[in-house]
């Protein structure tokens, strides 16, 4: 089942952003490192970082929400996305 935007908040933290998604009630908390961020726009500064975040969010939940699918994890554990998870990744 596809995942769906909890909120338009993200909270920005040493290790990257998170953001909520929604599994039917359940929401379910999901990162990206802030190393692939990096990698998306080939860029080390945060506040371009964060910037890259917004507007590849749409792409960010989508790849979220197959990971989600796609994969295996308690109810507990946050989907974390690497630069694998992402289209054009190889």
């Amino acid at each position: 089942m596809p995942l769906t935007r909890a909120g338009d908040s993200y909270t920005v933290r040493a290790d990257g952003i998170r953001f909520l998604m929604r599994d039917g009630s359940f929401e379910i908390i999901c990162q990206i490192k802030l190393e692939t961020l990096s990698q998306i726009g080939q860029t080390a500064d945060l506040n371009e970082t964060i910037g890259i975040f917004q507007r590849d969010r749409a792409m960010i939940e989508r790849a979220a929400s197959n990971k989600y699918d796609r994969t295996s994890r308690q109810d507990y554990e946050i989907v974390v996305l690497t630069p694998a998870d992402l289209p054009g990744s190889g």
